[in-house]
């Protein structure tokens, strides 16, 4: 009966994994409703369309703090918005499409979210942040929490791309 908070959330794998995993309390917020509207169909083709222990919720991610009391999940889920250079391999057209000063703004953005996300982390719970990225300034973000004596890094991970026979890379910590 953890209390789970999905940040950015749509459209829904993360969610839906846990769902299937665990029973929680899930709350999924995303900025974007027509990103909210498929992870409803996700959450409908999967049967949890009238399931009560889901909230979904539109609301920007950098006030998060002002949706929810202090301290309230016990696991909050941040898989921010990235460049998604980890996914190169599958998105070749990434090459052409990004530009290098695109990651001081999504590091920017990353942290602004972040700093909401961790007001809302109840004593002893957890938060996870995720960029399927493996730019060094998108990985900044997690400095935050190094600095501050309150939370503990209990793991990082750094993948690329093709790296472990994996097909994408990212960054989880």
């Amino acid at each position: 009966n953890d209390k789970v908070l999905d940040l950015c959330s749509a459209p829904g794998g993360k969610s839906l994994a846990l769902l299937d995993r665990a029973k929680i309390k899930l709350t999924a917020c995303d900025l974007s409703e027509t990103r909210l509207s498929q992870l409803r169909e996700n959450f409908a083709r999967l049967g949890y369309e009238n399931d009560s222990s889901i909230t979904i919720k539109q609301i920007d991610a950098r006030i998060a703090q002002t949706e929810f009391p202090p301290e309230s999940f016990d696991l909050v889920l941040l898989d921010a918005p990235c460049s998604s250079l980890g996914t190169i391999q599958r998105n070749p057209e990434l090459r052409w499409r990004f530009k290098i000063d695109q990651l001081s703004e999504y590091a920017a953005l990353q942290k602004s979210i972040l700093k909401a996300a961790q007001t809302l982390v109840a004593p002893q719970g957890h938060l996870l942040y995720a960029v399927c990225s493996f730019a060094k300034k998108e990985r900044e973000a997690v400095d935050l929490l190094r600095q501050d004596k309150n939370w503990l890094l209990k793991e990082e991970k750094l993948t690329y791309p093709g790296e472990q026979n994996l097909f994408d890379g990212g960054y989880y910590a």
